[in-house]
């Protein structure tokens, strides 16, 4: 059976969701034109939470290296960035479920899949995490899979519970922020997709 590898100081890891053993077959959405696209997940954390987001329509979802599942070349890939908001509220999908906030990747992306994303990929997730003020969110993760299975899943409730309190955001609404959890402190943090566009260009420019 596969094993969730802990991200080292040094690089992340990609995840991707799939039934457990012996079924082992990978969580797929297929769209409106018939694409197939698999979620990848640099952080264990939003995999973790999706899973648990997906558990009463699919079942169980365990989290996977990347590397470690039978992915067919026709799988588009989309990397999972931040959860969508609309002013300070998570958002929802027309099966109202919490959205995700995707970068598409090209096909052939599947062809190289290893379990490192690319340093642009890498760099992304990292700002929106700084620019929430997150700046030790790589040590969360590599924790996180240390933490007991309940410890682990009571974190993801709570802050659940915390965005259900705060009000969701119908799938009707715009996509103006995006939202990331932080486990440890059950808290949700949110930006304006403005500032993450300002934030690239300037990076680019630097």
């Amino acid at each position: 059976m596969p094993n969730i590898p802990t991200p080292d100081p040094f690089a992340n890891h990609l995840f991707a969701l799939a039934t457990p053993p012996p079924e082992f077959s990978p969580y797929l959405l297929t769209e409106e034109d018939g694409t197939r696209r698999i979620r990848l997940y640099i952080s264990i954390v939003d995999a973790v939470m999706e899973a648990m987001i997906q558990h009463s329509t699919l079942g169980a979802l365990t989290a996977f290296a990347v590397s470690d599942l039978r992915l067919e070349k026709d799988i588009t890939p989309g990397l999972h960035l931040a959860w969508g908001a609309h002013s300070g509220r998570l958002l929802l999908t027309e099966d109202g479920k919490l959205r995700s906030y995707l970068q598409n990747l090209e096909r052939s992306r599947i062809e190289c899949i290893s379990n490192i994303p690319n340093d642009s990929e890498q760099r992304t997730f990292g700002m929106i995490r700084e620019l929430c003020g997150l700046y030790a969110w790589q040590d969360t993760a590599r924790e996180f899979p240390y933490w007991g299975r309940e410890q682990r899943n009571e974190s993801i409730r709570r802050g659940m519970q915390a965005a259900l309190n705060a009000g969701l955001a119908s799938e009707t609404a715009e996509l103006n922020q995006l939202a990331v959890f932080d486990p440890e402190r059950i808290q949700w943090h949110f930006i304006n997709i403005a500032d993450l566009a300002s934030a690239m260009n300037s990076g680019m420019a630097a």
